[in-house]
């Protein structure tokens, strides 16, 4: 049998049915056992750095930012916004990368992608399609969704390259391609880090 938990302090804390029910009430609940721990390592107030590691497709940006929202929801007074930050450095081939697209939309849409289509999804299964609902208007109310979601949370999505002189104060911060940053770069975004 396997049991699930976290160490503070010396002291071994299992997860367990109440603690689970709990931990799946949020946007889009943990499907599996990574999921649940890592939901349980945002939520808890005691823990400031949560790193997720896991294969393309397994759910971690769905899983931070539906834990973003319900940690923003349970300590309204303690967080202002939820900021995504994207590394602008990726594995594309020369010619693909931020430097050869026209306009800044275009440029920062395919970093910012991952969280608009995060938002989407947890809009989505938010609200379901009414019966007599044609698509057009459930495409509009989605829409119209997605920007009170975003307004609600004070979501902001950038990449690594617009930080310098911000300073976020009160966030919960998703970095997302971490594991491509520099040195400099994991600098440059901590030092924007305030209360």
């Amino acid at each position: 049998q396997m049991k699930l938990a976290t160490v503070s302090n010396g002291l071994i804390k299992v997860l367990g049915k109440e603690t689970e029910g709990e931990l799946r009430q949020q946007d889009c609940a943990p499907i599996n056992a990574e999921q649940l721990l890592v939901s349980k390592a945002i939520q808890d107030s005691k823990i400031d750095l949560v790193m997720i590691e896991g294969q393309a497709g397994s759910g971690k940006n769905v899983v931070a930012v539906s834990n973003a929202i319900r940690l923003f929801s349970q300590n309204k007074t303690k967080y202002n916004s939820i900021i995504y930050i994207r590394n602008s450095i990726n594995d594309e081939e020369k010619g693909e990368d931020i430097g050869y697209i026209s306009g800044n939309d275009e440029k920062y849409g395919m970093y910012l992608g991952p969280m608009e289509d995060t938002i989407d999804f947890i809009t989505r299964n938010r609200m379901k399609r009414k019966s007599n609902e044609k698509r057009d208007e459930y495409e509009l109310r989605v829409q119209d969704k997605i920007e009170e979601l975003k307004k609600e949370f004070g979501m902001e999505s950038i990449i690594t390259t617009g930080l310098r002189g911000r300073t976020f104060h009160n966030a919960i911060i998703i970095l997302d391609e971490w594991q491509n940053a520099s040195q400099a770069t994991c600098q440059k975004v901590l030092t924007r880090i305030g209360k």
